[in-house]
């Protein structure tokens, strides 16, 4: 069965528009041009100063879509639309550190966020940051910052972000957390959406 997905239209908080998003990569074995799905059609709005979470076991699609967020992958079809415009410098990522990588987690936040970009994104780094980076990261997003976050586990999560997208085997599975509407003390894990239930801010 084929999709069809037009280019979307910047959302009206300017903020991070996903649609029909496809990645695949060459299988890896030599002589073998079969190619391994990582991304399935993922759909996802994220309005200017949210902190999003993605959640999602190793191998799911989190860094890949991530890196095509922005703009260092390109997918095999769909779009990402950033304030408007395609990723390019409107997007700051920030990887887990390399073993040839000598600045610390919160150095290379800082680095990150001395470019300005009005999109942070945080690939499995929330736990290495100082304990100050959730408060920073808060105060960012109140000025209009969009900060997505891909963390393995949900509780990594729970303390920073206002909702979580999970996704598994490359599609988004779980809809949007509004932790803000939900009485104090309320577990994330009591928040996350069932699938096909509430999939983003209108």
């Amino acid at each position: 069965m084929s999709f069809s997905h037009t280019a979307p239209r910047p959302n009206e908080y300017g903020g991070l528009v996903v649609r029909g998003l496809r990645k695949s990569f060459l299988a890896g074995v030599q002589g073998c041009h079969a190619r391994a799905r990582v991304l399935h059609d993922v759909d996802v709005d994220i309005r200017a100063g949210e902190i999003v979470g993605i959640c999602g076991a190793a191998g799911s699609g989190k860094t890949t879509l991530l890196l095509c967020m922005a703009g260092l992958l390109k997918p095999d079809s769909g779009h990402v639309i950033v304030c408007g415009a395609a990723p390019g410098r409107l997007t700051s990522y920030v990887a887990p550190a390399s073993p040839n990588d000598s600045l610390t987690p919160s150095q290379r936040l800082g680095r990150a966020l001395a470019v300005g970009s009005p999109v942070l994104l945080l690939d499995g780094v929330l736990a290495d940051l100082s304990t100050g980076a959730g408060a920073l990261l808060g105060q960012l997003a109140s000025r209009g910052m969009t900060i997505v976050a891909a963390e393995r586990e949900w509780m990594r999560l729970e303390p920073v972000v206002e909702r979580v997208i999970t996704l598994h085997d490359g599609t988004v599975h779980a809809g949007a957390v509004n932790a803000v509407a939900q009485p104090a003390g309320a577990s994330l894990a009591s928040r996350v959406a069932e699938p096909n239930g509430n999939r983003g801010y209108r």
